[in-house]
């Protein structure tokens, strides 16, 4: 763990005269609720009540509650995104002039979020669980404007780079695939604790060293069949048909 971030947690005594440790204090409680119960599930006098500082104190350094919401997203997205970033470019550097392997995509996406969670300190545990909350509201809600405006730049990256890998394969296709896991992803960072119920203890939601060396091999060959020649050519010859892939050829018989 970086100093910095080991830092983080340290949990200072905050001043009355500290204004930055205030904001601080401020953004870590409102984080740890809003990773807790999501944007419309967390009110700004339990952010107060939870950093132990008065109402009045927290209204003069963010005066609703969206205020406070952008503060929070943007406190770490600069670094989550240069992390990531990092990754992206280095995966497209190692393979030169040549395609870059979906897995490679994959990982320079996924890794950084889960390697933040896994060693960045409750800080950073907070935040992407904050983030997996938040991104399963209605892209519309106004409140996750500046989540989008910090990822969607990135997002359009992984896209073009997913298409470095299948030139051939439709714009359409590699949006669905992108978004099929996002939608995993997404879950996977709140760590809901679905599959320790549903697999009796077997499985941990939040084993993510286990889940990313798992997902990651995963959400690359799903990827790769979505946009194999094959399966393209069976959809484009039959548009229409309830998005069957199946060709009258190829459909098991009775």
């Amino acid at each position: 763990m970086s100093v910095a971030l080991a830092q983080e947690d340290s949990n200072p005594i905050v001043r009355r005269n500290d204004p930055v440790g205030i904001r601080a204090r401020l953004l870590d409680a409102a984080e740890a609720l809003l990773a807790q119960r999501g944007f419309h599930g967390v009110t700004m006098r339990e952010v107060a009540i939870e950093a132990d500082i008065k109402l009045g104190t927290l209204t003069h350094h963010f005066p609703s509650k969206d205020d406070l919401f952008r503060s929070v997203v943007l406190r770490r997205a600069p670094e989550y995104v240069r992390r990531t970033e990092s990754a992206l470019n280095a995966a497209l550097d190692a393979a030169g002039n040549a395609p870059p392997t979906t897995e490679a995509i994959v990982r320079a996406y996924v890794e950084p979020a889960f390697r933040l969670s896994m060693e960045g300190g409750v800080g950073w545990k907070n935040y992407m669980k904050m983030l997996g909350s938040a991104m399963s509201n209605r892209q519309r809600d106004a409140f996750l404007a500046p989540i989008l405006e910090q990822f969607d730049p990135l997002l359009k990256r992984i896209v073009a780079a997913f298409a470095r890998v299948h030139p051939e394969a439709e714009a359409e296709m590699l949006h669905w695939g992108l978004f099929f896991i996002e939608a995993a992803f997404i879950h996977i960072l709140v760590e809901a604790g679905v599959v320790d119920r549903h697999s009796e203890g077997r499985c941990r939601s939040d084993d993510l060293e286990r889940i990313l060396e798992n997902v990651v091999p995963f959400f690359s060959a799903g990827f790769d069949r979505l946009t194999a020649p094959d399966v393209v050519k069976l959809r484009r010859a039959s548009p229409g048909e309830s998005g069957s892939l199946l060709s009258a050829d190829t459909a098991p018989s009775a």
